[in-house]
């Protein structure tokens, strides 16, 4: 059993950042070491909000995802992409 919140990252900055250590350290075990995510810019960022797997006693972090929503500070730019064949 896992249990999954949903957060506004300026809320629990330090549950962010276990779940950066974990991300990096996983994605360094497959070679990749340039890793944009590990900038923790976007924990102080009030319009970035954390999904987050983690064991039912929350002691360990087993995945997550965040979704920044975008502000007049923070704009998309979208891309088109060609047909798929």
């Amino acid at each position: 059993m896992i249990k999954i919140r949903v957060f506004r990252a300026v809320d629990e900055p330090e549950t962010c950042q276990r779940w950066i250590e974990g991300h990096v350290k996983l994605l360094t075990l497959f070679g990749i070491t340039s890793i944009t995510s590990a900038k923790p810019v976007w924990v102080t960022d009030p319009a970035t909000y954390v999904i987050l797997a983690e064991s039912p006693s929350g002691d360990k972090v087993l995945g997550g995802a965040r979704y920044r929503s975008r502000t007049e500070l923070h704009s998309y730019r979208l891309r088109r992409l060609p047909p798929l064949r």
